[in-house]
């Protein structure tokens, strides 16, 4: 399988709970938790008995509805019945495991690819064919990563079950920095990503004309982290286990991951970095904060040595290491701070996020910023309006 991937954030965060079409479904049952056991074919609707015993896993998919010509009406129509997904909808694990339910809704058909760490080395298994509008159901184990691959080998999503007992994915289409799938195009890509071009707080932007203002210091609690690592095509990221956090006007936030923009998205009156870095933070009320830091060319930073001995030259599965990296010695010295609500800066561009972005750099030898660039680069959206008096910047430390 091809590695050279596009994206993301984030996110993040993309497991999300919606509403679905009421299904039947069943389940094939897991002895273990060496594998998920092999699902059925995508297309059906109606219920299957599963017979035979191996990992645990369950799938089932649904196609949405479908017509050659259609009236204005009825496009209405059909875009009202959108296949969504609701927890209440997915069928329960049967042995020990979580249900993940993957709905489409890319545009394009896609292959669910299972990442077998248990194998040495690890191996990327293909699973289910899930044609666009369609939803699978796979019986899985907390922990367990799961790949989403289109025809061209980009991932469009990765994603790492969690310990709810059902959980829905909605996977939607790939995007690029530069031309047809590129930033002035995102809106167009999907209805999903229309923030993208409708928002009224879009990130980047340009850290000029901020209000001196006194605001409450971040408090940082950062301790070592296991350096499990992704090229998602679209960035480089480190996943983070428990136990980082930050703490911002009262409120804690989980640290859930880092990754890094080439060259920075962030400018200064106009003026970029060759490379930024993001620490992306979820609150209990699933808030978003994310600290940006922008990398100069200077010295070599020993503290980033841990992540950049590993960084994967293709597109893959999280890459356990082995390797340790201190989260807090990454930081800036100086923890003075812009402050502003903005978005994520690629799509769904989703708003409420809260962004502070250190006023002061820290810096990499020229030689550090050339092994990231030569996997990635130009991953950075071009910077956004804001409101007048909409940024501070800390001057208190």
């Amino acid at each position: 399988m091809k590695k050279t991937l596009t994206l993301v954030t984030l996110l993040l965060f993309a497991l999300t709970a919606c509403s679905a079409p009421a299904t039947e479904s069943v389940t094939e049952l897991l002895p273990d938790e060496s594998q998920p056991a092999a699902t059925q074919e995508p297309g059906a609707i109606e219920q299957t008995a599963a017979t035979e015993e191996s990992a645990p896993s369950e799938e089932i998919v649904e196609t949405a509805p479908t017509t050659q010509e259609t009236s204005p009406a009825a496009d209405e129509v059909a875009a009202a019945a959108e296949p969504t997904c609701n927890p209440a909808d997915i069928p329960a694990a049967t042995s020990g495991g979580v249900m993940i339910r993957f709905l489409n809704l890319s545009g394009v058909e896609l292959t669910g690819v299972w990442h077998d760490t248990a194998q040495s080395p690890a191996q990327l298994v293909d699973y289910f064919q899930l044609a666009d509008r369609e939803f699978v159901d796979q019986e899985t184990f907390v922990g367990h990563e799961w790949l989403l691959m289109d025809g061209a080998d980009d991932m469009l999503l990765d994603v790492i079950a969690s310990a709810e007992a059902t959980q829905c994915v909605v996977i939607y289409p790939h995007f690029e920095y530069e031309g047809e799938d590129g930033p002035e195009e995102w809106a167009e890509l999907s209805g999903h990503y229309e923030t993208c071009g409708i928002g009224q707080q879009q990130s980047p932007i340009d850290l000029v004309n901020a209000t001196p203002t006194d605001l409450e210091n971040i408090t940082f609690e950062y301790g070592q982290s296991a350096v499990n690592i992704i090229n998602n095509g679209h960035t480089i990221q480190v996943n983070v286990g428990s136990g980082s956090h930050i703490v911002v006007d009262g409120e804690t936030y989980n640290l859930a991951q880092f990754h890094f923009h080439a060259p920075g998205e962030h400018t200064v009156a106009g003026q970029g970095y060759p490379l930024e870095m993001h620490l992306v933070h979820r609150a209990a009320s699933q808030a978003l904060a994310v600290v940006g830091v922008f990398i100069a060319e200077g010295a070599e930073n020993a503290a980033f040595a841990p992540v950049w001995e590993h960084l994967p030259a293709e597109e893959t599965g999280i890459t356990a290491t082995g390797a340790t990296v201190d989260v807090a010695a990454l930081l800036p010295p100086d923890q003075l701070f812009y402050r502003y609500n903005g978005s994520l800066t690629t799509p769904p561009c989703s708003e409420g996020v809260l962004w502070s972005v250190m006023s002061t750099p820290i810096e990499m030898s020229p030689e550090q910023i050339a092994a990231f660039t030569a996997l990635i680069e130009g991953n950075n959206r071009p910077v956004q309006p804001i409101a007048a008096g909409a940024l501070r910047l800390d001057e208190s430390p």
